[in-house]
C-alpha cells in the first residue's frame, strides 16, 4: 500500500511550514504549524479554537443539554429551570468499596452494595424570578469557551438581567462563580449545596434493588461566619465540600444549615442604583438593584 502525500487544511494554523518526510513508497510533505527547530506548536490560540465554541441560545432545561466543565478531576455540569441554575459537581475517586472481597455479577443480594463512584453534591442558585422560562426571555446566550474551559451566561428579562462566569482551576480543583445581577425588585438569591444521595442501578433496568435508602447515608452538612458545608462518610474515606463567598460588593451574606443533607446562603442586595433607561425619545428614571457576588467552591 502506498502512502499519499498529506496535507492539514489551509487556514487552520496561523504559521504553516512544509516538513518533509520520508514515505514507504516515495517523498512526501506534511504542511504543519510544528516548529520541528524548537519543538513547539505555532498556532494562533485562542482565535483558532474558539469558532468552535459550544454555543446556547436558549436556556438548556435538560442535565442531558447541560453545559460540562471541569479539569480532569472535578467534573461540574451546569443547567437551567425556571428560576435556577443547577450545577452538580462530582470527582473522579469518589469510590464507595463494598465491603465483602468477592463479587459475584448479577447476584441479586449484591445489587447496588457493589463497590461504586459516588456522587458529590449539588449546588443551586435560586434568583426566585423566571429568568430562564422561554415565556419570559428577551435574550439569552450561554458559552462553554473551549480555549479556557470556562462558562458565559447572560439572560435579559422583564425582571432584570443577570451574568454568571465559571471555571474550574486547572491545579486545585475550587470552583469559581463570577455572578452579576441587575434586578426591578429587591429580592434574596437563595445558593444552596445539598446531597441527597446516589444510586449505582449498575445494571440499569434489568435489575434493581428497591431499597431506596441505599447510598443515602452518611451525610451531614454545617454552617458558620466563613461559609457552608457537607461532609459525606464512605465506607473506607470520606469527603467534604464547602462554598464560600470571597466578595459581595457591598451585599448582604448569611450562611445557615437547613437540615443534614443542606447548607444553604443567602443573597439580599442592599444597595440601589439609579440608571437611565430610554423609551420612545424620553428619559424615564428606573430604580434598579444591582450588585457582584464572587463565590468559591471546594471539594
Amino acid at each position: 500500500m502506498s502512502m499519499a502525500a498529506t496535507q492539514i487544511p489551509a487556514g487552520i494554523f496561523a504559521n504553516e511550514r512544509t516538513i518533509p518526510f520520508t514515505s514507504p513508497s516515495h517523498n512526501a510533505k506534511l504542511i504543519s504549524s510544528f516548529n520541528p527547530s524548537t519543538g513547539e506548536w505555532e498556532i494562533d490560540w485562542p482565535a483558532k479554537v474558539s469558532q468552535y465554541d459550544l454555543v446556547y441560545k436558549s436556556p438548556p432545561i435538560d442535565p442531558l443539554q447541560g453545559i460540562p466543565l471541569g479539569n480532569g478531576d472535578i467534573g461540574v455540569l451546569a443547567w437551567c429551570e425556571e428560576t435556577k441554575i443547577n450545577i452538580v459537581i462530582n470527582k473522579s475517586d469518589l469510590w464507595h468499596d463494598a465491603v465483602f472481597e468477592d463479587f459475584h455479577n448479577w447476584s441479586k443480594e449484591e445489587e447496588d452494595y457493589s463497590t461504586t463512584l459516588r456522587h458529590a453534591c449539588r449546588v443551586v442558585i435560586d434568583f426566585k424570578f423566571p429568568v430562564f422560562s422561554t415565556l419570559f426571555l428577551s435574550d439569552f446566550t450561554a458559552r462553554l469557551q473551549l480555549s479556557d474551559g470556562s462558562l458565559f451566561l447572560h439572560c435579559k428579562t422583564p425582571f432584570g438581567e443577570l451574568q454568571l462566569q465559571a471555571f474550574v482551576d486547572y491545579k486545585t480543583g475550587t470552583i469559581f462563580f463570577d455572578l452579576h445581577t441587575q434586578f426591578d425588585e429587591m429580592s434574596a438569591t437563595d445558593v444552596y449545596v445539598e446531597r441527597y444521595g446516589s444510586r449505582t442501578f449498575a445494571h440499569w433496568y434489568s435489575q434493581i434493588n428497591r431499597d431506596a435508602s441505599i447510598g443515602t447515608d452518611g451525610t451531614s452538612s454545617s454552617a458558620d461566619t466563613n461559609g457552608v458545608y457537607i461532609v459525606q462518610e464512605l465506607n473506607d474515606v470520606s469527603f467534604a465540600a464547602g462554598a464560600t463567598v470571597i466578595k459581595n460588593n457591598g451585599s448582604l451574606v448569611s450562611y445557615s444549615r437547613e437540615h443534614s443533607r443542606l447548607a444553604k446562603f443567602i443573597w439580599v442586595v442592599k444597595r440601589k442604583k439609579r440608571s437611565g433607561l430610554q423609551l420612545r425619545y424620553h428619559l424615564r428614571e428606573r430604580t434598579m438593584y444591582s450588585a457582584v457576588l464572587r463565590m468559591s467552591f471546594q471539594l
